[in-house]
């Protein structure tokens, strides 16, 4: 969840969208910034931007839509203290994510092979099982998801 005030406000032509100077990340939840290609057709042109998400179900939406115009080239994981044992926010590549079902349980996989857990908020009936919900490759030579499963 992101928060904003008006005082923030970047003065902007509303047809463009609207800037802001800051945002206030709300909670300290993981964040995801993913970056992704998106084809221009008209004039074969081509250009990178990057989207914030507070959940990664906005981003598996994003990666699995199958008349999305995005093509997601890179997903960073900004993460709080308590999951990275720093004292702040730090933010790297990720690689896996991994869903409890059961429990809302979340894994991530680092391209340093480091793994966050963060525990669901929900109490088991059975024994735990993670499922692999999103594999990006390390090498961003090109711009795909390698593996998507759901």
């Amino acid at each position: 969840m992101f928060r904003t005030d008006t005082d923030a406000q970047i003065p902007w032509p509303k047809a463009l969208g609207m800037l802001w100077q800051r945002i206030e990340l709300v909670s300290k939840l993981p964040y995801f910034l993913v970056t992704v290609h998106q084809p221009e057709s008209e004039e074969d042109v081509a250009f990178h931007t990057t989207l914030v998400f507070s959940n990664i179900q906005a981003v598996l939406g994003i990666a699995e839509e199958p008349e999305n115009k995005f093509e997601v080239v890179r997903v960073d994981l900004l993460s709080p203290d308590y999951l990275n044992g720093s004292s702040g926010f730090k933010l790297d590549q990720l690689v896996e994510v991994w869903l409890e079902k059961q429990t809302g349980g979340q894994r991530f996989v680092l391209a340093d092979g480091t793994r966050m857990e963060m525990e669901g908020n929900m109490l088991p009936t059975s024994p735990i099982s993670y499922e692999k919900v999103l594999s990006l490759p390390t090498d961003f030579a090109t711009p795909t998801v390698s593996d998507l499963q759901r």
